[in-house]
């Protein structure tokens, strides 16, 4: 196994679950065969399942543990989705796994109108740890009451070792969510119209429109199988 080819140093994106998988894996004359896997950006230990079976109809498995470490580390707890007025309390984990002591900041960016930090002061906050000790941090964060897609990056940076770790949150403005839709058939030389009377109430921000032209009867058919893989 070995990390992914475009990995940067201290940059962690890559959360992959499952990292290989092959049905149809033959073996030498010997029965031996290998395979090669790139690891995700956890930090966390892998199982890897082999099973088979011989011409013989002969049935194996067998399962070992891949344990990927970093000297030192950052694990914030980041929801994936999160409603608009709802308040985060991140735990960020810090863990230093070397013989000496790690004195640093954390630095928080974040991409996105959907979430800020509660107190913006804390942006950048010092850490000191000990040979071999764990600590955690607890920071707010504010969600705004509008849809979108946020990135949240978080880097410890020490003259021992730098670390950056970014995860994807998506955030679900409140109310009961609604479609309006329309659909037609636009012949050369005619126009083709749809009006929507959007209610009272609607959450500013939250409105978004999807206009799609099928230019042939395949690419409608193409969206709806597409739909149903899903």
């Amino acid at each position: 196994f070995r990390v992914r080819p475009d990995r940067k140093v201290g940059e962690r994106i890559d959360f992959t679950e499952t990292l290989y998988w092959n049905a149809c894996l033959r073996s030498d004359e010997k029965g031996s065969t290998s395979v090669t896997f790139h690891l995700n950006d956890s930090v966390t230990s892998f199982r890897v399942w082999a099973e088979g079976f011989s011409q013989e109809a002969h049935l194996g498995s067998s399962s070992t543990l891949v344990e990927s470490r970093e000297p030192f580390y950052l694990e914030p707890k980041i929801p994936l989705e999160v409603s608009g007025g709802d308040v985060i309390r991140l735990p960020v984990a810090l863990v230093n796994n070397l013989q000496e002591e790690v004195k640093g900041s954390i630095k928080f960016q974040i991409e996105g109108k959907g979430v800020s930090l509660a107190l913006p002061s804390l942006v950048d906050s010092k850490f000191s740890l000990k040979a071999e000790q764990r600590s955690r941090k607890m920071y707010d964060l504010k969600v705004h009451n509008q849809r979108d897609s946020c990135r949240i990056t978080i880097k410890g940076k020490s003259p021992h070792a730098n670390e950056s770790i970014s995860r994807e949150v998506e955030v679900v403005p409140n109310g009961f969510p609604f479609q309006m839709f329309g659909s037609g058939l636009i012949e050369p030389g005619t126009k083709n119209m749809h009006v929507f009377k959007v209610p009272g109430g609607l959450l500013k921000g939250t409105m978004k429109t999807e206009i799609k032209l099928y230019c042939t009867p395949e690419g409608s058919l193409a969206e709806a199988v597409k739909s149903l893989n899903k």
